[in-house]
């Protein structure tokens, strides 16, 4: 049930949901389990609401809710790897570009001749964002040449067709590309455990069962770079790496030092080491 906000501290929380459990007669003594989202107010080890209701009833153990848990792993990993983060940025602005006008909208339907609904990121709910990388991913081409027509299309004003111009070149990039196909990927297989870890008939051995199994789907993802290459070079109009050589940064050099041993990496082992493996070890952790 809902109840009304009675406000964030600690002592408001616990007021309200005592007050709850006496409304319904419930005997706080007959709690063997609490959980929340990971929000320090309700879940901080010593003074989160869970800690409050422990002291009560030190049977009632604090379990995060899985759901949540693994929404931060998603957010985590995307702020761990600039390129992700520029993905899913330009999502959000080919979201912004065309629902900012009813006519930009209307060409980019009348052009595909299909009902293609964009969708906003969220920053809580992942499945918001497999909704709209799926969207992009399915309606890729139409969404270039719908970009094209308005960046050539001269009755528009410079600013609108110079914004459809950013954008497109932003998504026919190869790192953009191989970011599509990626979380395409990944998001499909964390969406779906997530509407299994909300159902109510959900049990903890079931969590523990989807939770193995998406560990074993990031772990065997990790060795197939060379396949999300592949793909992510059928669609991409450029079919080179940002850069053909990243140099490591340069460091100010102790007297018994060299620069010998300084890496060079070609731009697709850097993409490969500092952003494909980073965000597949940052879910895996």
């Amino acid at each position: 049930m809902f109840i009304e906000n009675s406000g964030h501290k600690v002592e408001d929380l616990l007021v309200a949901v005592l007050s709850i459990l006496e409304f319904f007669d419930l005997d706080l003594t007959d709690c063997r389990s609490q959980s929340y989202d990971n929000a320090n107010n309700v879940s901080e080890i010593y003074s989160g609401l869970q800690a409050r209701i422990h002291e009560i009833n030190d049977l009632a153990e604090h379990a995060p809710c899985a759901a949540h848990s693994m929404n931060l792993v998603g957010v985590h990993a995307v702020e761990c790897a600039p390129e992700a983060a520029s993905f899913f940025n330009t999502v959000q602005t080919l979201y912004n570009f065309f629902t900012a006008s009813t006519h930009r909208w209307e060409v980019l339907q009348s052009h595909t001749g299909k009902r293609i609904a964009l969708q906003s990121l969220s920053a809580t709910r992942w499945s918001a964002r497999y909704e709209a990388v799926h969207v992009l991913n399915q309606y890729f081409d139409e969404i270039i040449e719908t970009l094209i027509i308005i960046e050539e299309d001269i009755e528009e004003n410079a600013i609108t067709r110079q914004e459809a111009k950013g954008i497109r070149i932003q998504l026919e990039r190869l790192e953009t590309a191989f970011m599509q196909i990626l979380w395409h990927f990944l998001l499909s297989r964390f969406n779906a455990v997530s509407q299994r870890l909300q159902k109510v008939d959900c049990s903890i051995a079931d969590v523990i069962d989807d939770y193995r199994g998406l560990i074993k789907v990031v772990a065997d993802t990790r060795n197939e770079f060379e396949i999300y290459e592949k793909y992510a070079l059928n669609i991409s109009e450029i079919k080179e790496y940002k850069t053909t050589v990243s140099r490591k940064r340069k460091r100010k050099l102790h007297a018994d030092e060299s620069r010998d041993g300084d890496v060079q990496l070609s731009g697709r082992d850097h993409f490969r080491v500092n952003t494909f493996n980073v965000i597949l070890d940052k879910l895996d952790s």
